[in-house]
């Protein structure tokens, strides 16, 4: 045999010897991915819970179909990690179960099902979005929402977030109004703005809270104007709006 033909010789024989250790790789990960999948239903609560853990992390599609079975789960931490696992797998080919896990009872649940929706950005998922906005009694998740529906966009996403503008909760105010502008519309800030400048002292100084989350320096001059204003306090939130306005708006 030639220099050349022993060449080709010894480059098919690694050829071979590669093909077979991927193939044994690949009969490993095959295998690892029935068991782990077969403890995420297993009947021992102890060895679902050790599997869910450990595969929370993962986006294995091999472990898609139990991670189904697990989400329907009545144990909440057994739940929300199988959301967590199917949201690492895709949430639009799940979004059924991400949606129905909306209105669980379990708040770990929720949360995990509207992150998991405001990645998709849907103009669809505007309709759960704006209910759990304005009927969950979590202020954590109602502000969650509001965030989704920022980041989703649209006229109906930001008619359901002005119609939450006067939550109770400053922390789903803050993400409300940080949500209509994150969507285009900086209108609140200048609407806040004129509640602001004919309210008394509190009132006003949390109004300018709101209106220093917009980033729009057409907001600046009348904000500069309550810079005299005779109540201290007016005078000190004016200008950390003032502040806030200019380093949103670069």
């Amino acid at each position: 045999m030639t220099v050349q033909g022993n060449r080709w010789l010894l480059a098919g024989i690694a050829m071979a010897l590669a093909a077979a250790v991927a193939s044994a790789d690949d009969a490993e990960v095959a295998n690892a991915t029935d068991v782990l999948a077969g403890a995420l239903t297993a009947q021992a609560e102890g060895l679902r819970l050790q599997a869910v853990k450990l595969a929370a992390e993962l986006s294995a599609p091999g472990l898609e179909a139990a991670a189904r079975t697990l989400a329907a789960s009545p144990d909440r931490y057994e739940s929300s990690l199988a959301l967590e696992l199917l949201a690492n797998i895709g949430v639009e080919r799940n979004r059924g179960l991400f949606e129905a896990a909306m209105t669980s009872p379990f708040r770990s649940v929720r949360v995990r099902a509207v992150q998991a929706l405001a990645t998709l950005k849907d103009p669809g998922i505007v309709g759960p979005l704006a209910a759990m906005l304005a009927g969950d009694g979590d202020p954590d998740l109602r502000a969650l929402a509001a965030e989704a529906l920022g980041a989703t966009g649209g006229e109906d996403a930001r008619a359901a977030l002005r119609r939450a503008l006067d939550d109770p909760h400053p922390v789903v105010q803050a993400a409300v109004v940080e949500s209509l502008a994150t969507s285009g519309d900086h209108e609140v800030g200048f609407e806040l703005l004129g509640r602001a400048e004919g309210s008394a002292p509190p009132e006003a100084r949390r109004l300018l809270g709101l209106v220093a989350l917009v980033p729009d320096r057409g907001l600046l001059p009348r904000l500069g104007a309550l810079l005299a204003s005779p109540e201290p306090s007016v005078r000190i939130a004016a200008a950390a709006a003032i502040l806030s306005i200019d380093e949103r708006a670069r």
